[in-house]
């Protein structure tokens, strides 16, 4: 359970990060988990795992980023679900990724591409984008991805491996 609810924080971390250049600047007032933020992040255990894990995250993002914008400047192509190249906040790029997403698999499949170099660079941004959105929540039964149902605008394919865990997983606790 503790690594779904730290998949879940992980996902949503963004939300109250003013200094987050992907984040809208939102106000304690805009977000009702604020509190809640700032209690993990006080955590001495908690507040480094989730920074750690919300900063590759951020990385995935960043990567996703650039294969979608070495797809739109060098090749010039363009989702065609969508107008906009890039989403405007961090709060729209799970669905914003999920429309362009769909439209890489379009594309592959149809193998509508003549451009080979486009098609390596989409098949990446696919690639990318299929970590990107994916469901690592082991309790979830909904079958959500990112950008979808309950999960339409946070990240959950944070990956909390057994070393990452705040306590010993090799003793016994009941």
């Amino acid at each position: 359970m503790f690594r779904d609810v730290a998949i879940i924080v992980v996902g949503n971390w963004s939300k109250d990060n003013d200094d987050d250049v992907l984040a809208p600047n939102l106000g304690p007032n805009d977000d009702p988990c604020s509190t809640w933020r700032v209690l993990v992040e006080d955590d001495k255990q908690l507040g480094p795992l989730v920074k750690e894990h919300y900063n590759k995250l951020r990385e995935q993002v960043v990567e996703c980023h650039h294969h979608l914008l070495m797809a739109v400047l060098n090749h010039r192509w363009r989702p065609k679900r969508t107008t906009r190249v890039l989403p405007d906040t961090w709060e729209e790029t799970t669905f914003y990724y999920r429309e362009v997403l769909e439209e890489c698999s379009v594309e592959m499949a149809g193998n509508l591409m003549e451009n080979n170099e486009l098609m390596v660079e989409i098949d990446s941004l696919r690639d990318g984008l299929s970590r990107l959105l994916k469901n690592n929540l082991k309790l979830d039964r909904t079958g959500d991805m990112a950008g979808q149902g309950f999960y339409y605008r946070a990240f959950i394919c944070t990956d909390i491996k057994n070393r990452d865990l705040p306590w010993d997983t090799s003793e016994t606790d009941w």
